[in-house]
């Protein structure tokens, strides 16, 4: 029950098949009781077992398909598969468009310890500020990589396949890049999932496994005393992907879990967030592994049948704990080998079995699945007794160290923190980074890698020792100094009304700054109002001052026409530079309407001038009305303009706002 309309169906087969032989001898029907008979294709994925049928046309809601398979020129059916189609579509979620473009971004961390831990990097993603960067730590606590990619990033970490993996909001769907900084694949969910954001796994034959949420709308009312009859409730789908993206299983909890395995949530609210699950894995016998918090639960799943091999913690607990209590909301479940297992313990119950206090742990237990006992041997809790509700994670590392992320801890005032345990000295703490409050990292994780050496140098097209052929930076740049140049950059304003920011250091008076186009306007006029008017020799406004913008109408539009030159730090080589300074120049934005001139030589898109303020900016407007309103995640307007100026309404005053460096040059 609960298809999706857009859906393939597939029969796994126990060895393989020919595809001739198949269409030769066998004939295959599709039918919808509202949709009746389908057109479809038929083909094999590249394992040569799994047959994938792919109708040509969506089925409809609420209706029961079958497929049917007869052997030809016998009227005998060998085989008949039969699913139900939900009966409601629930509206998509949207979501922001994506940027094309990185920002330089760095995590606000300190190393509180640092004593011979494991000798790889370290790959997190901050979370928390407006700018969520991907970083690359050495063992030292080095910063050796880190960019800003807006919607990009989750989960960033080296997979199986010995690639970069991670997630990109905007399109629901793992991206995957090699070493040498290229995007490889993009996976996503079939049959009309979204994939989603927890965990994936890439596979080194080329194979991918990920998973997607599916809410569906169900009647309760009779199954739950007191249930909704309209609930949304959460279901979880689990798909394998050959490498040509075919499907090779898909999982359905619909057809494994009960509404009432979860003891926690209001059954009887409209909105059910059922499982949750936060990881996958493959447990060495190749079989699959999933955490699902909302359920207290690790779950094995027959990898080539879809059957559950067993249920461990949570309602539907099939194993004993002889010597710890059960883990509580937990991530990160890892298989270790030998039925042994590593997870995170956030432990939103501890408190059950603590005197009344949560806390969380980092766990090895080894199962016994013969008599169905859960033992544990190996637990570490932090000596400040760290309680995290949400996020984190557990790693074991080659050396036999395990690296502890340990989730949100802004409950208690802090930042997040990772922290590396030696095992085989006593659980001592080997390693420490702790980031300052207000960033928080879903998942923290080591490898031995880092990109290909011939693309890592410096990046800053102003060092001596740029080149375009580096695209990490490695904090080598060398300058000769600090040296300015002066750069012409025309502005253009045109015939009617438009508005020009003033972008000079010093304040000019109007008529000195438009004298050579004074018979082109008609009147200028500043945010108060104040108004210039050269034929009738009157000046209201005073000077032009940096970046204030200001209204202007003309009788023709004026091409190349300037204010004076920008100062620039770019190298030139010939050595005809001046020594510059750079000025600390902060804006001052008032409450209500006023006019900002946008002073960088670089564009900017406005959502990252502005990250720090959005929630007190109303609307920006540029002289054509296109608008940028954050509240509504709009921006009609695309980047800020050097020289342009806009019309900005603000909720209350701002000062400090530093949008790019200002240089000087010395005197």
């Amino acid at each position: 029950m609960y298809h999706n309309e857009k859906r393939c169906i597939i029969l796994r087969n126990s060895y393989e098949l020919n595809i001739h032989n198949l269409k030769s001898y066998y004939e295959f029907s599709i039918t919808g009781d509202l949709s009746g008979n389908h057109t479809f294709d038929l083909s094999l994925a590249k394992d040569l077992k799994t047959i994938i049928i792919q109708s040509h046309n969506d089925f409809h809601l609420s209706e029961l398909v079958t497929l049917s398979v007869f052997k030809k020129n016998h009227k005998k059916c060998l085989y008949k598969l039969s699913f139900k189609i939900k009966n409601t579509n629930l509206v998509p979620e949207i979501i922001d468009d994506d940027y094309d473009h990185k920002m330089s971004s760095v995590p606000d961390y300190e190393i509180v310890v640092n004593n011979n831990p494991s000798p790889f990097n370290l790959f997190f993603q901050v979370n928390g500020p407006p700018q969520k960067p991907v970083n690359i730590l050495n063992s030292d606590g080095d910063l050796l990589f880190s960019e800003f990619w807006p919607q990009k990033g989750f989960d960033w970490k080296v997979n199986h396949n010995n690639h970069l993996t991670y997630f990109h909001r905007n399109l629901s769907a793992w991206l995957v890049r090699d070493s040498l900084f290229q995007v490889v694949d993009s996976v996503f969910c079939l049959n009309g999932y979204n994939a989603d954001n927890h965990d994936f796994i890439a596979l080194e034959n080329g194979h991918y496994l990920l998973f997607a949420y599916d809410d569906q709308v169900l009647n309760l009312s009779d199954s739950i005393p007191g249930g909704s009859s309209n609930a949304v409730v959460e279901g979880l789908i689990i798909q394998e992907l050959d490498q040509d993206h075919n499907l090779l299983l898909e999982w359905r909890s619909w057809d494994h879990f009960s509404i009432t395995d979860n003891v926690y949530l209001n059954l009887t609210s409209n909105d059910i967030n059922l499982i949750h699950c936060n990881a996958i894995d493959l447990d060495i016998d190749n079989h699959i592994l999933i955490s699902s918090r909302h359920l207290d639960e690790i779950t094995k799943i027959n990898r080539n049948t879809g059957d559950v091999i067993w249920r461990w913690g949570g309602s539907q607990n099939q194993f004993e704990f002889i010597n710890d209590y059960p883990f509580t909301y937990q991530h990160s479940i890892r298989a270790l080998g030998d039925n042994k297992y590593l997870l995170y313990d956030n432990g939103n119950h501890s408190n059950l079995y603590n005197d009344g206090s949560n806390i969380s742990r980092a766990l090895i237990y080894q199962l016994d699945t013969i008599n169905f006992i859960a033992n544990q041997i190996w637990e570490f809790s932090h000596p400040d007794e760290f309680y995290a509700p949400s996020t984190g994670c557990v790693q074991m590392l080659p050396n036999n160290n395990v690296l502890i992320s340990w989730g949100n801890l802004s409950s208690s005032n802090l930042g997040a923190i990772i922290t590396e345990v030696d095992t085989a000295n006593n659980n001592e703490i080997v390693f420490e980074l702790r980031c300052s409050f207000g960033q928080n990292v879903y998942r923290a994780q080591k490898y031995d890698w880092f990109f290909d050496d011939s693309i890592v140098g410096c990046t800053e097209d102003s060092a001596i020792n740029y080149s375009s052929n580096f695209i990490i930076p490695d904090n080598s740049c060398l300058y000769n100094e600090l040296s300015c140049v002066e750069k012409d950059i025309p502005i253009f304003m045109p015939q009617g009304w438009s508005i020009v920011g003033y972008t000079c250091d010093n304040p000019i008076d109007l008529s000195i700054a438009f004298e050579d186009i004074l018979e082109s306007i008609i009147i200028v006029k500043n945010y108060l109002g104040a108004a210039y008017l050269p034929e009738f020799n009157f000046n209201g406004i005073g000077n032009l001052n940096f970046s204030n913008g200001y209204q202007i109408k003309l009788t023709n539009s004026i091409e190349d026409f300037q204010f004076c030159s920008i100062i620039s730090t770019d190298y030139d080589s010939s050595d005809e530079t001046q020594n510059c300074s750079i000025v600390d120049y902060e804006l001052e934005i008032p409450l209500g309407w006023s006019l900002l001139g946008y002073y960088c030589e670089e564009s900017q898109d406005i959502d990252n001038v502005f990250s720090e303020i959005n929630d007190v900016v109303i609307i920006v407007k540029d002289y054509l009305g296109n608008a940028y309103i954050p509240e509504w995640n709009y921006n009609g307007i695309g980047s800020f303009e050097y020289s342009e100026g806009y019309q900005i309404k603000m909720e209350q005053n701002i000062s400090g706002l530093n949008i790019c460096p200002v240089f000087s040059i010395s005197e």
